[in-house]
């Protein structure tokens, strides 16, 4: 009955254990699978409440902000109801006008008199608040006759603010620097232009209201710009403390050194001082004990006695040291020979090179001398080359600086092997005049003593044959090509027939350029048909040498205007090409090489080609038709919001044309860009960083979607820095921290909100150009305290030390990102399993127990 019931108990034990196995390999598969439950349960449902708390908040929030909407709006319908009702009035009433002109310099002068005497105030706000009163009733009068007509006129004449528009502006700033607003409110006909600015932290920042904005001092503001009906926008602004002019030495790298050295070395320091742009940058050596080892200004260190002494190297207020230890001078007298490989056994008549070597390796060698003691066996010269001569013995010795190493070399005469057999492979019989063939005969055995192979032709005025095999055909006929070795000959006849002749049937002559300009050149492609033709020699005749000049390897070069016929020729056929030779374009100018538009408004290019006699016929082509059209006269339509590159060609050089749409024209930005040329070697981004004037470029990623190869090697170039605004966050790309400009880097960032944390894709997992930093607007992502890489290996994230600050993480690897507040541990569904672990020992071990020793029971 025990062992039934033992048995059930293992048979529960094992599904157990399979079932929990299953779990660990699904999740080591699925490693973003949380498998946490109660935790995660009772912290989402939180997370829940907080948010419905949050939504509640901000409805209220939303209708407090709509009413003070309609107050304002109601304020503002009254201010110019006012506005009209005044200019009516002195439309009207001049004389009316008159006297409360003077009525009012009458009380302005009752005012000043009161005002002189402390004792009056009482009467002069009385005077006050009587004329006001007057003022009151007199509008409310005037209100009340015309309030049917302004009510019908204001739903006609009043024009609500739908939106306002920030031109390119700056968000972080220097102390004391100024920098001014460009708002526009949109439409650009709305009734109320007033625009308010304001700083939530005027101790950071101020601002006036005409939006000139002072940095005063290091920290974070918020820029609010309000405008009428309720219509508002915000940027965070960030002020940083001026950059001091000196800039500090912050480290020394001693570079590659010796610790220890013996008396008589020399050795030089490589110093390098960081930063690179460091403002001191002077470097002092100095040695502790001159008596062991001295330096001189330059970092070279001389070993002089045995001892110990401390090297520093200092720059600025930075110092770094290391401790010398100099040894006595090295032994370098030879203490044995090494012979290297060498044979010790030779037939009559060979030679092998002795390349001897002294030990130790660094042991200073005198030079080497070589003896053989029996000189009729074999001989060694001063080189060490070996000769043998006859069967025998001979002590070979080499000496160096009186340490000597010797061998026997023993001589022998090897049997002769004589040819068995001879193949002479594949060979023609028949040939015609004039071909050629190599014969290639193979000799049996391969360890044959005699392996020279001797070739003849019974008739040599047939055929020839060189030493080497190759048979000549020289006139018609019969011959016999007789090859010999070591005694066995063999041999083939021989046909020499009449060659064949194939004539040229035609010339095919590959696409030219049939206009060129003075100066260039092109080089023509001429095929002869058939391919197999006897005479393919092609021959190329320019009738105007003077306008265009061809060499023999078909190459043209046109010299001066006109046109020029060359005849191509090859056996009996001849061919004919014209070429016309036009003047050489200088330049394209463009009235304008960057143009801004809004969506559908559009602009028309005038171009014009340098010299007059140069082709002026100008092609247009967009890089982009979704964003700007162009038609055949250069009349650009702005399609949609984008950059795109509008290309003027006249066939021989082309201009670019830089087109950005925009929802607001910007006019600065076309007056402030010069006419300029195309460049192959450049894009629109990379023309928008060099026509910048600052250290610091800003784009929109909605305006580029990738940063270019050329755009990155500029900044490499240049050392300029790349801001990319996503709204949501900035890329930043400085040109010092850039190694491979051949990886673009994509300017969208994908978020994934998840249990963990929050997902960030970078680059879409491409390589990174590379280290980059990246700035979260999202307040949960400047919360995050941990950053986190998918290892695509592993199937897991791994942490990230030190590269996350303040919502900005600096990374130089692309791929997908995990930013989490609190850290995260892989190691639950593991311990899990050692507890499962040690619970089937325990388990084991009691079955063991009742089933092998349950007499300890008893």
């Amino acid at each position: 009955m025990v062992k039934k019931h033992i048995t059930w108990f293992i048979i529960a034990l094992v599904m157990f254990l399979q079932i929990n196995s299953c779990i660990y390999i699904f999740a080591e598969q699925n490693p973003d699978i949380n498998v946490d439950g109660g935790a995660e349960v009772i912290e989402e449902a939180q997370d829940v409440e907080t948010e419905e708390d949050e939504d509640v908040d901000s409805t209220q929030e939303g209708v407090k902000k709509e009413d003070k909407n309609e107050d304002n709006k109601e304020q503002s319908n009254k201010e110019d109801t006012t506005k009209e009702d005044e200019e009516k009035e002195e439309s009207t009433n001049k004389e009316s006008g008159l006297e409360e002109s003077e009525k009012t310099k009458d009380t302005e002068g009752a005012i000043e008199e009161l005002v002189e005497d402390d004792n009056t105030a009482e009467t002069k706000e009385e005077i006050i608040e009587e004329d006001n009163k007057e003022e009151t009733r007199e509008d409310t009068t005037e209100e009340e006759k015309t309030e049917e007509d302004i009510e019908e006129s204001d739903e006609l004449r009043y024009i609500e603010v739908t939106d306002i528009d920030i031109a390119e502006y700056r968000s972080s700033m220097e102390e004391g620097e100024k920098q001014l607003l460009m708002v526009t409110v949109i439409p650009l006909d709305a009734t109320n232009q007033e625009i308010k600015y304001y700083s939530n932290e005027e101790s950071v920042a101020t601002i006036n209201q005409i939006g000139r904005i002072t940095a005063v001092d290091s920290g974070t503001t918020k820029i609010t710009i309000e405008a009428a009906d309720g219509v508002s926008k915000q940027f965070k602004l960030k002020v940083n403390s001026p950059k001091s002019a000196h800039i500090s030495v912050s480290e020394l790298d001693l570079g590659d050194y010796q610790e220890k050295m013996r008396v008589g070395d020399k050795h030089l320091l490589s110093v390098t001082v960081l930063p690179y742009d460091a403002t001191d940058r002077t470097i002092r050596y100095t040695s502790s004990d001159e008596e062991v080892a001295s330096i001189n200004g330059l970092g070279r260190i001389n070993a002089l006695s045995v001892g110990e002494t401390l090297i520093t190297a200092r720059a600025g207020s930075k110092k770094k040291s290391f401790v010398l230890n100099v040894l006595p001078k090295k032994d370098t007298s030879v203490k044995g020979i090494d012979l290297g490989d060498y044979i010790k056994k030779m037939k009559v008549g060979e030679t092998q090179m002795l390349i001897p070597a002294v030990l130790p390796p660094d042991a200073v060698n005198p030079g080497f001398k070589y003896l053989s003691k029996n000189t009729d066996v074999a001989t060694i010269n001063g080189l060490g080359r070996i000769r043998t001569h006859k069967v025998g013995t001979s002590e070979i010795i080499v000496e160096a600086d009186g340490v000597k190493k010797q061998f026997t070399l023993t001589v022998y005469e090897e049997k002769e092997i004589k040819v068995t057999y001879m193949d002479l492979g594949d060979y023609q019989r028949t040939m015609e005049v004039g071909d050629k063939q190599l014969l290639s005969p193979s000799v049996y055995p391969m360890e044959a003593s005699d392996r020279k192979i001797t070739y003849k032709s019974t008739n040599e005025e047939i055929a020839t044959v060189n030493i080497f095999g190759r048979v000549y055909a020289k006139s018609v006929g019969d011959t016999k090509i007789i090859v010999s070795v070591d005694g066995i000959e063999k041999s083939f006849d021989l046909k020499v027939e009449e060659s064949k002749n194939y004539p040229v049937e035609g010339i095919d002559i590959g696409k030219y350029d049939e206009k060129m300009e003075v100066g260039k050149t092109q080089k023509l492609q001429v095929t002869v048909l058939p391919y197999n033709a006897t005479d393919a020699k092609v021959e190329y005749i320019s009738d105007g040498h003077k306008i265009l000049t061809v060499d023999t390897a078909g190459e043209v070069k046109a010299i001066k205007e006109g046109k020029a016929v060359i005849k191509v020729s090859a056996g009996d056929i001849t061919k004919e090409i014209t070429i016309s030779v036009v003047t050489a374009t200088e330049k394209i100018e463009i009235n304008k090489t960057y143009v801004v538009l809004k969506t559908n408004e559009q602009f028309q290019l005038e171009c014009r080609v340098l010299p007059k006699e140069a082709n002026g016929k100008i092609e247009y082509k967009s890089i982009d038709s979704s964003i700007a059209k162009v038609d055949g006269n250069g009349l650009i339509t702005a399609v949609d919001t984008g950059a795109s590159t509008v290309i003027a060609t006249n066939g021989y050089m082309q201009s670019e044309v830089t087109v950005l749409v925009n929802k607001e024209l910007i006019k600065e930005v076309e007056e402030a860009v010069p006419a300029a040329n195309f460049n192959l070697d450049s894009d629109v981004l990379t023309e928008v960083i060099k026509k910048s004037d600052h250290i610091k470029t800003v784009i929109d990623k909605n305006e580029f979607k990738k940063v270019t190869k050329l755009a990155l090697k500029y900044l490499l170039d240049s050392k300029k820095t790349l801001i990319i605004d996503g709204s949501d966050y900035i890329i930043t790309i400085n040109g010092r921290d850039i190694v491979n400009f051949e990886n673009e880097l994509l300017t969208n960032i994908d978020f994934i909100e998840t249990a963990d944390g929050t997902e960030v894709v970078v680059n879409e997992k491409g390589n990174l150009p590379g280290k980059i930093s990246i700035s979260f607007e999202n307040e949960k992502l400047q919360r995050g305290k941990y950053l986190y890489l998918y290892n695509e290996a592993k199937k897991k994230y791994e942490v990230i030390n030190n590269a996350i600050e303040s919502g900005t993480i600096n990374v130089d690897i692309g791929g997908k990102y995990l930013i989490a507040e609190k850290e995260i541990s892989f190691f639950r569904i593991n311990l899990l399993l050692i507890i499962i672990g040690v619970i089937c020992f325990i388990a084991i071990i009691v079955v063991y127990i009742f089933t092998k020793k349950k007499y300890w029971f008893w």
